[in-house]
């Protein structure tokens, strides 16, 4: 009855070994996952922050040629314009405007340039 019961020790301790080493494995196999994702995380935050650069750079650009345009439009699209450029001030102005607002309110600038209708009475002056 020693025998088996030493036997009976020797396999679970050969098991609980096995297992302990599975868990290092597994251990690892997080850490490393966890690493990697942490690296994926700066990476995606880091483009972000250019791409956020990139497009408040251009919203400033779309707003100076705005306020130096000359209203030889029709009234209707001048205003639609002038609204539009009212609101990417206003977003461009916002301390923690995010990349979305920003790429919202400089489409919607550059979508009210495009609708800018000629008035050809005011062309005329």
């Amino acid at each position: 009855m020693e025998k088996h019961t030493l036997d009976s020790y020797v396999e679970v301790l050969t098991h609980t070994k096995q297992v302990a080493e599975n868990m290092h494995e597994t251990v690892a196999g997080y850490t490393k996952m966890a690493q990697m994702l942490e690296a994926a995380v700066d990476g995606l935050e880091s483009t972000a922050s250019r791409v956020q650069q990139e497009v408040a750079f251009i919203l400033s650009s779309f707003i100076r040629e705005a306020e130096q345009m000359v209203n030889c439009y029709t009234d209707v699209s001048w205003a639609q314009y002038m609204a539009a450029l009212a609101q990417a001030k206003k977003v461009q102005h916002e301390r923690k405007s995010r990349l979305v607002e920003l790429l919202k309110v400089k489409n919607e600038l550059r979508d009210a340039k495009c609708e800018l209708v000629y008035d050809k009475n005011k062309m005329s002056m």
